[in-house]
């Protein structure tokens, strides 16, 4: 994920761009809009894997690969993903996360206009 980043901030070499600012936002969400993306760009690639098994992370994740078409699926898996990641946080895997705390709500609003995004251009 970090060379999603670091592909982020080299396309605006010119200065901070709109996607920099919203992927600034994102906080635990960077690891869903990155499930959704991968599940857009590469449907055929493995599982995403996080260690957290018992929090049922993997599975959000692929669920969130697999709800791409359905804005009311997505709305689903959102949920269970934050769900997941509340629980990893729980168990202390923050930190592997690139996070110091609970999940909030506030990155829900630029993950949902990015699979926004990833739903229209399926169309």
């Amino acid at each position: 994920m970090l060379g999603l980043k670091t592909e982020i901030v080299r396309h605006g070499a010119r200065g901070v761009t709109e996607g920099m600012r919203e992927w600034s936002k994102l906080g635990w969400y960077e690891t869903a809009a990155f499930a959704a993306m991968r599940g857009h760009c590469c449907p055929d690639a493995a599982a995403l894997r996080s260690g957290f098994a018992s929090c049922r992370m993997e599975q959000s994740l692929a669920y969130i690969a697999n709800a791409l078409d359905d804005e009311a699926k997505m709305a689903s898996a959102r949920d269970a993903y934050h769900t997941a990641a509340a629980c990893v946080a729980r168990k202390g895997g923050a930190p592997q996360y690139g996070r110091a705390s609970m999940p909030g709500s506030a990155g829900k609003k630029y993950f949902d206009r990015i699979t926004a995004r990833i739903r229209a251009a399926r169309r």
